[in-house]
This record gives C-alpha cells, sequence and structure tokens, in this order.
C-alpha cells in the first residue's frame, strides 16, 4: 500500500511541474524597432506563471547549434497586468542594445529553464538604405491555424 501511495505522489509532483513549465512557456513575442535599429532592438512577451530570472538572450547564428556558446544576455523588465478577461498574466520587455549594423541575430526569451524557440532579426544598415518589415494589424488568435504561412513567408 505504501508503495502505491508513493507511485500517486510521484505522479502528482511530475504533473504540477509539468503544468508549471507549461504556463512558463512565453507567449505573443514581439520584437520592435527602437530610435536606433542600427544597434538594438527591444522585445517583449508575456507568460501566465511568474519567471523568476526572466533573460532575453542574443547571439549571431552559426550553421548549427556553435552559437549558443556565444549568447549576450540582457536585463528584462517585468511587471503583472491583468487581460480583458480578468486573467492575471505577467509581461517582460527587453532592449536589446550594444548590436552590430547590417547583421543578423538569433535570439530567445525566457527563463527557468523555460525558453522560446530561436528567432532571428537583422539589424539595419549604419547607411541610408532601402528597409523592409512587415506589419500585421492585430492577429492575436490562431496563429498557428492562419497567420504562420505569411509569418515564416518574411
Amino acid at each position: 500500500m505504501n508503495n502505491f501511495i508513493l507511485k500517486i505522489l510521484i505522479f502528482i509532483f511530475i504533473v504540477n511541474l509539468n503544468y508549471a513549465q507549461d504556463n512558463k512557456i512565453p507567449e505573443r513575442i514581439i520584437i520592435t524597432l527602437t530610435e536606433t535599429p542600427t544597434n538594438s532592438m527591444a522585445v517583449n512577451w508575456r507568460t501566465v506563471e511568474e519567471i523568476m530570472k526572466p533573460e532575453v538572450q542574443v547571439a549571431e547564428p552559426t550553421a548549427w547549434t556553435e552559437f549558443e556558446s556565444n549568447t549576450k544576455s540582457f536585463n528584462v523588465l517585468s511587471k503583472k497586468l491583468l487581460t480583458d478577461k480578468k486573467v492575471e498574466v505577467n509581461e517582460y520587455s527587453a532592449r536589446m542594445i550594444d548590436l552590430k549594423p547590417n547583421t543578423l541575430y538569433a535570439y530567445r526569451v525566457g527563463g527557468d529553464s523555460v525558453w522560446s524557440e530561436w528567432n532571428q532579426f537583422r539589424t539595419a544598415e549604419d547607411t541610408i538604405a532601402p528597409f523592409k518589415f512587415v506589419y500585421f494589424g492585430d492577429p492575436q488568435n490562431d496563429l498557428k491555424q492562419h497567420c504562420s504561412r505569411v509569418f515564416r513567408g518574411f
């Protein structure tokens, strides 16, 4: 009987651990231009559960995963907010600074061992040159189903 109770307790612990990690997965990651897009970019995201040590990691990408050992971390501001559906979430924002002009960067957001996928951006050139970007009105719902092809096309 004691063995059965121990198995139940272990199961409950694992389920709770997975639930907590799932609620720390970064959502609604938005990268934003700054006043100096040649050497900085901004990013914000949110989670349901609070991340105790939120972080943004940035590196120049390589052909494989070697870039992960050369990441720079940036300070993150965090605050709690209430959504229109009265759900409390945690919002994070950071400014990635001291970047090189016209350089491709990989970045991810998260912390507490829970991270987003690696995404990429390119800083602007340091001379006057055309700059391409895509603007979407407000695609908040059903992103995977309806907007993912458009997002990945750019």
